[in-house]
């Protein structure tokens, strides 16, 4: 990895750990509407949940930032667990409603 001359010795951990959160963010922006599309969700249900999950990524990239800044420590806290609650709330409900609407018919 090629650094500025400058570059402190920790700033290859930060650009180790950003190019694995960026791959992790790409893995999961294509794995998931996958999986949902085998277990038989219908598309807009695909594209709302998707789009969730990366907004989400994206407002705790934010927030992560100005947490590191010092600020919003408390209500940054408080978000991360909402987040994760309406994430959780969220795919328990998709989970149940696509196992109700699951049928099977000879030969699939």
């Amino acid at each position: 990895m090629i650094l500025p001359a400058g570059a402190a010795p920790e700033a290859r951990f930060l650009l180790i750990a950003r190019a694995l959160r960026a791959l992790a963010d790409g893995y999961v922006a294509v794995l998931l509407p996958a999986y949902l599309l085998a277990l038989g969700m219908a598309t807009w249900q695909v594209g709302i949940l998707s789009s969730a999950t990366l907004l989400g990524s994206a407002f705790a990239t934010l927030g992560g930032a100005l947490f590191a800044a010092g600020w919003l420590a408390a209500p940054l806290a408080a978000c991360g667990i909402l987040k994760i609650v309406y994430d959780l709330g969220l795919f328990a409900a998709f989970r149940r409603h696509s196992a109700n609407n699951v049928t099977m018919r000879p030969g699939d």
